[in-house]
């Protein structure tokens, strides 16, 4: 065989290969020939050439130059070639219509390949029943095996389809039956011409007979002699038989071995089952999810966003219509939310859980197939789907877990537009910025049951192995380990901030100050990692970004509550079996005692029942610590006693019904950490979720004047605490905000106070937990629920004129001093706070001379020029004399020195002194 014939050859081999892999054929180039051959490239070329002038093969222009035979004839021939076996496997191993369906490579894998076998058995395919529940998709498949045998060539591109659904026509056989075979004209009254059928319709094509078990037994025995023969009479016909060639499909959702002959059934070679919506994969129902949803966002033609709850009822919800009802549920809930939706003001129709259908919510609780989200790929983020079909997941701020920067912004401008300052806006940032990082940990851990690879797939490689040498550099000066979580988290934010530098966003952090101060450790260590990121990348990022990643480093307490073992559940209620009847019902769906119920008499004394369930928090915890569901008063507040006495981690949630133990206790099967587990069962029950997510968004300014909640179980206990103390101060008629704060540790609570103090006027804190402040009025949560609950919060809100009088200074003050007088205004009147917790009583003139004298002063060293107007030597004298009086005055004036960054000289003390005690 000359060599140009081996090339030649050669080509139609793997262009051939292309075909039955790809299903289309691109070129193979003269390096992949000379391999395949073993010669050299430059005589594969030259004979490739020599190919291509005598018009055998075609050359495709491009780098590199392919080759292919013309018109393909010769490759498909290539395809077909070989034995009838071999071209049946060929066959079936193409890319078909059939890959487009979802479901294709898992739940319905098996279907499809009854399907293409059916089709594609010689020598015209085999007769097939598909069956099914209503709504699993029947009518659909059938189609698509029509499209399928056209695309194979088994049937012409014009061959008809032609439907018959059997039900129409149950309540009159006989003209079911002619409507398939067709009439002799005068076979029945009225019919006064001959009758075409649907089976001479469907020559040549495919015949779907939909519901056939509707059909009489005479008709299945007419269609006998179709089956066998490929023969039939219209009815009331006596003469010679008509042919037919047709591909016959059935469906039927009954039980096929009660309602269909059996000689009948022997003569469908083929029976396709096809599942019902509950054993589809977790993966494909939610593929399936997605996609109509994006169909309802083509016909709105506006943008859809839909909150992860919602995600997750959807894909859980017990559905006994299938695919049909699913649609219909998501079609419904479209329809909801579009009577809330404003065009031109809103930016996306907003799916959330209100939205649902009753039985989409009520179904999710009967359906025992529950899995974690995380394990398909479905977090906490919300999905947005598109008019032009594509969808995202959102990873900014409320609509995912991602970006930091963005979620800040979003909160920034929810913020200010309710009208709140700049500098209450720093505050609520301030207080939430851990919440922002656990996204993150949380997020992260999916990865880590994945390994590293997923990781790469959205993240650099070289990225992710900066931040490990960081974090083990970091590991060995800071003392501490770090989880893959903390790897993880750092490197997918490391990634944003590059892009986000490299797009000409800003780098904004409104929490830096404070991360400096409180964790300087940290801070400084995070600076290795920003310039090792310079060097490597060219990308030199702002010192913002160091209090970012210095939180990174600061939150791995967090991180490691996701590697610990079962979390342990408990639910409280009052009554004598309410308790035990809702763990039982949850415990028996679960087949597993995962619950601890508690049953609360009316008539026991709290303190007995704060004894008892200390006890049992005690055995159920498994070193994970415990989620608490409790339905209401007392209960709702042990939480935090509870973690005070053992030190067992707690979270509390209150309002707890079967749904929320159930949704508890599924997740600490699946070795949910506590923070995760807390999270999704306050966001499982929408009006819990409401409420919680409300007393976060502030709907105007925040009051000077404010009382903290703080509790370390979760926000539902320092919501509860403001409930009963707004309760006391609409009694008092105080004009007080209150505001709960939820704290993860003795170091958080006390930066998350002195935070607020720094913005507001803190009357009190009330709390499980002593917090040791003299400027603050502490009131522990048991003596609120006490009877002097209302004197306590009397004395923290009486009026002081003082007070008053300070606020008519800060006007007359504006504008006539060069300093900003809001804050320091605001700082002396801490100041002043601090003094008379202590008892020390001022005058209004005292308090006016006072002030003005410090304002001066400060305006004097914030300019330089600052002469003091005593002898150091003397003023040493004279603070050693009065050393009491100076600790006092210099410890409350600490803020006021931290916020305008200064230090007061000896002789402002000297002064300060002065005055105060007319000295």
């Amino acid at each position: 065989m000359r060599r140009a014939d081996m090339v030649f050859e050669t080509v139609i081999k793997l262009c051939g290969k292309q075909l039955r892999e790809r299903g289309r054929v691109s070129g193979v180039t003269a390096l992949e020939i000379a391999r395949d051959l073993n010669l050299y490239r430059s005589n594969v070329s030259a004979d490739l050439n020599k190919l291509v002038k005598s018009g055998k093969l075609e050359k495709v222009k491009g780098k590199p130059t392919l080759y292919k035979p013309v018109g393909n004839s010769q490759a498909e021939q290539a395809v077909n070639s070989g034995s009838p076996e071999e071209a049946f496997q060929n066959q079936m191993e193409r890319p078909t219509v059939f890959d487009s369906i979802i479901g294709a490579h898992s739940s319905l894998k098996t279907a499809i390949q009854q399907a293409k076998a059916a089709v594609l058995y010689p020598p015209d395919g085999l007769h097939t029943l598909i069956i099914g529940d209503t709504g699993t998709g029947k009518s659909m498949f059938a189609e698509i095996m029509y499209i399928y045998a056209k695309d194979r060539g088994r049937l012409k591109s014009n061959a008809p389809f032609v439907a018959l659904n059997c039900a129409d026509y149950a309540n009159n056989p006989q003209l079911l039956v002619s409507q398939l075979f067709g009439a002799k004209k005068g076979t029945y009254t009225g019919l006064d011409q001959d009758k075409i059928g649907l089976v001479e319709r469907a020559d040549n094509g495919v015949l779907f007979l939909d519901e056939v078990h509707r059909l009489p037994p005479e008709g299945q025995e007419m269609l006998f002699y179709l089956l066998d023969k490929g023969m039939y009479r219209r009815l009331g016909e006596a003469e010679a038989y008509r042919k037919a060639k047709v591909f016959i499909i059935c469906a039927t959702t009954e039980n096929i071995q009660s309602t269909l002959l059996k000689t009948f059934l022997r003569r469908i070679p083929v029976i396709i089952r096809l599942p019902a919506l509950k054993d589809w994969s977790p993966g494909d129902r939610l593929e399936l999810v997605k996609y109509f949803f994006r169909c309802e966002a083509n016909l709105l033609k506006a943008p859809i966003t839909v909150e992860a709850n919602s995600i997750k009822l959807l894909l859980y919800y017990d559905c006994p219509g299938n695919i049909g009802q699913l649609r219909q549920d998501i079609k419904l809930t479209c329809a909801r939310a579009f009577l809330e939706y404003m065009p031109g003001k809103d930016k996306s129709l907003r799916i959330e859980s209100h939205c649902l259908p009753e039985p989409v919510k009520e179904g999710f609780v009967r359906n025992k197939g529950y899995r974690d989200p995380k394990d398909i790929g479905l977090d906490d983020g919300n999905m947005v789907f598109l008019p032009d079909g594509s969808d995202q997941k959102y990873t900014a701020g409320s609509e995912g877990v991602l970006n930091i920067y963005e979620a800040l912004e979003q909160r920034v401008k929810a913020l200010k537009s309710k009208g709140m300052s700049d500098r209450d806006i720093r505050m609520v940032i301030s207080l939430e910025m851990d919440t922002y990082i656990k996204r993150y940990i949380s997020y992260a851990a999916r990865f880590d049951r994945d390994n590293a690879t997923q990781l790469y797939k959205i993240v650099d490689k070289r990225l992710v192995d900066i931040v490990r040498l960081f974090l083990s550099y970091a590991s060995k000066r800071l003392n501490r380990t770090f989880s893959n979580k903390i790897l993880f988290g750092l490197s997918i934010h490391m990634s944003i901030a590059i892009d986000r530098l490299k797009s000409g966003k800003m780098i904004s952090n409104p929490h830096l100050e404070e991360t400096k101060r409180l964790y300087a450790a940290e801070f400084d260590a995070s600076k290795v990692l920003l310039e090792t990121i310079d060097r490597e990348f060219g990308m030199r990022l702002p010192e913002d970004e160091l209090g970012f990643v210095t939180m990174f480093l600061v939150i791995e307490d967090y991180a490691r509550t996701l590697d610990k073992a079962r979390v342990g559940v408990v639910v409280a209620m009052h009554g004598d079996s309410t308790a035990t009847s809702m763990a039982g019902v949850v415990n028996k769906l679960l087949q597993e005692e995962c619950v601890v119920p508690y049953d609360m008499p009316l008539e026991q004394p709290p303190e007995v029942a704060l004894e008892n369930l200390t006890d049992l928090v005690v055995r159920a915890n498994e070193g994970s610590g415990v989620v608490m569901l409790v339905d209401m008063g007392s209960l709702a507040l042990f939480g935090d006693i509870i973690f005070n006495k053992t030190g067992i981690p707690i979270k509390t949630i209150d309002m707890a019904s079967t749904p929320m133990v159930l949704e508890a206790a599924r997740k600490s099967q699946m070795l949910s950490p506590l923070e995760d587990i807390y999270d999704s069962v306050i966001n499982f029950s929408p009006y819990i979720g409401k409420a919680y997510l409300k007393s976060e968004d502030f709907d105007r300014a925040i009051k000077e004047d404010v009382i903290v909640t703080a509790c370390i179980t979760g926000r539902g206990t320092a919501l509860k605490l403001k409930e009963i103390v707004e309760g006391y101060l609409l009694k008092l008629g105080a004009d007080v905000d209150v505001i709960p704060v939820e704290i993860t540790s003795m170091k958080d609570y006390e930066y998350k106070i002195q935070t607020m103090k720094r913005e507001k006027n803190v009357l009190a804190v009330i709390s499980t937990f002593k917090y040791d402040d003299a400027s603050v009025m502490y009131i522990p949560a048991t003596d609120i629920l006490a009877k002097d609950g209302l004197d306590l919060l009397r004395q923290a809100v009486e009026n002081d004129e003082n007070l008053q009088f300070l606020e008519q200074m800060k006007r007359s003050m504006q504008g006539k001093i060069g300093i900003d007088v809001d804050k320091f205004m605001h700082n002396f009147t801490c100041f002043y706070r601090k003094l008379r917790v202590q008892g020390i009583v001022l005058t209004p003139d005292t308090l006016a001379g006072l002030a003005l004298h410090m304002a001066c002063a400060l305006e004097k060293i914030l300019r330089g020029n600052y002469e003091g107007n005593a002898d150091e030597a003397d003023a040493a004298r004279f603070l050693k004399l009065y050393d009491n009086q100076y600790s006092l005055i210099k410890g409350a004036l600490s803020e006021m020195e931290d916020s305008f960054g200064i230090t007061f000289p000896p002789s402002e003390y000297v002064n300060a002194i002065r005055l105060i005690h007319f000295i």
